[in-house]
């Protein structure tokens, strides 16, 4: 390989990260493997994060300012337009990467040549980067394959992908503004084989400044869902389980549609949404119907 072109790209788009962003940076500038270029693009910050990036004197750093807002998807298939290396790494602008994860995925997709994506166990962690759990999933590409018809088993921020891949089945589906990387794992797992290495290896942020209850927010995020179970439906070789599983999630994508549309004071969308949801998923609809009148808590839609 020619050592001039960076083996790994790491894309990063950013957008008023605040002080989480530093420790996010330097967290790939200390990696073990050093043969990277972090693509990192500014989608309209104001907070000065821009301007202390471009102080870092690190050659392997491409700041990029587009001049105006992009949006998350338009950012990040931006970001794999310019990207060199023969794969891609992402990493949020508040996350943390573990100093040997580059190293590990690369040497796991070096030794793996039918695998296209690989991510790692990771941990989510407070504003104070206090543990507050860990997610730790099945290992073995099969088992992840099976997973992906029901729940995103790779967090973004732990995932490195091959581009001839990425770039094969069309990068990152512009259609979905909130949940892209399920997206292109879907797309990318009918092209190849899908792993997650057995380590914790990222740190995933949890702070105040992503919670939103926006009603309208959460319907469009639930439009994503929905319409990315639909696709996960589609995939070919599940098993009756993983399918059971999808129909299950369909349901419940479509009654969280229900519940917010209720919040936006829209009724007769609430119960057309309602009534799909029920119909791909009556059990579930019923045991949370149960469990609120005899008072049992179950997890939030």
């Amino acid at each position: 390989m020619d050592k001039t072109i960076p083996e790994v790209s790491i894309l990063m788009t950013f957008l008023n990260p605040g002080f989480f962003f530093a420790p996010a940076v330097e967290s790939l500038l200390n990696q073990t493997f050093s043969n990277f270029e972090l693509i990192a693009i500014d989608d309209g910050s104001t907070d000065g994060s821009l301007e202390w990036l471009k102080t870092l004197e690190d050659t392997r750093i491409v700041v990029v300012e587009p001049g105006k807002r992009l949006g998350r998807t338009p950012a990040l298939n931006a970001a794999l337009s310019i990207a060199q290396g023969e794969f891609i790494a992402v990493l949020d602008a508040d996350d943390i990467s573990k100093p040997t994860r580059l190293q590990e995925q690369v040497d796991y997709l070096r030794d793996h040549p039918d695998c296209v994506l690989v991510g790692t166990n990771f941990e989510q962690v407070d504003e104070r980067d206090r543990v507050l759990n860990a997610h730790e999933w099945p290992s073995d590409p099969d088992d992840v394959y099976q997973l992906l018809c029901s729940v995103n088993p790779i967090a973004h921020s732990s995932s490195m992908y091959r581009r001839a891949a990425a770039e094969l089945v069309g990068g990152y589906p512009s259609k979905y503004a909130y949940a892209q990387d399920y997206g292109l794992w879907l797309r990318l797992a009918r092209v190849g084989g899908v792993a997650i290495l057995p380590r914790i290896l990222v740190s995933i942020r949890e702070h105040s400044q992503q919670m939103t209850v926006v009603p309208e927010y959460l319907v469009a995020r639930g439009m994503d869902a929905k319409n990315l179970f639909d696709e996960a439906a589609r995939l070919p070789g599940m098993s009756g389980k993983a399918r059971r599983a999808n129909r299950r999630e369909r349901g419940l994508a479509r009654y969280r549609i229900a519940l917010n549309m209720v919040r936006m004071r829209r009724p007769f969308q609430a119960l057309a949404w309602g009534i799909r949801g029920t119909i791909l998923a009556p059990f579930e609809m019923m045991k949370r119907l149960l469990a609120s009148a005899m008072g049992v808590k179950m997890h939030p839609l």
